[in-house]
């Protein structure tokens, strides 16, 4: 049984990868379904070009990058490497784009962003 302050900690080992047929993998740990004020967790990339338009704000951090991890926005290519951090505001379309595997923690403001999808 999870005791109640465990709720708080996300080990990165529990995330097992199941990557769709786009090769990404978004594991959720903590929204506001969980009484948090922003929604966070993991995402792995593998070989994937992803288009997307953010209807909330988003900061990636890269844990690490197997080959190359890069993020277009606003026309630029900004590559991250293991430890680099961007912030993405509401309302930009960008292009999340790996070779190899990536492995990124992410947070997102509202913790309830899934709600308002388009």
């Amino acid at each position: 049984m999870t005791k109640e302050a465990d709720r708080h900690v996300f080990r990165l080992g529990e995330a097992v990868p199941q990557f769709d047929e786009n090769g990404n993998s978004l594991h959720q740990h903590f929204s506001a379904a969980s009484g948090a004020q922003m929604a966070a967790g993991i995402v792995y990339f593998r070989d994937s070009e992803m288009h997307w338009k953010l209807w909330y704000n988003e900061l990636i951090m890269c844990h690490a990058v197997e080959e190359k991890f890069e993020i277009v926005m606003d026309g630029v290519a900004h590559e991250l490497k293991a430890g680099d951090m961007i912030s993405i505001p509401m309302g930009k379309s960008v292009i999340y784009r790996s070779k190899g595997k990536t492995t990124a923690f992410y947070a997102v403001t509202p913790s309830n962003w899934d709600r308002y999808a388009p």
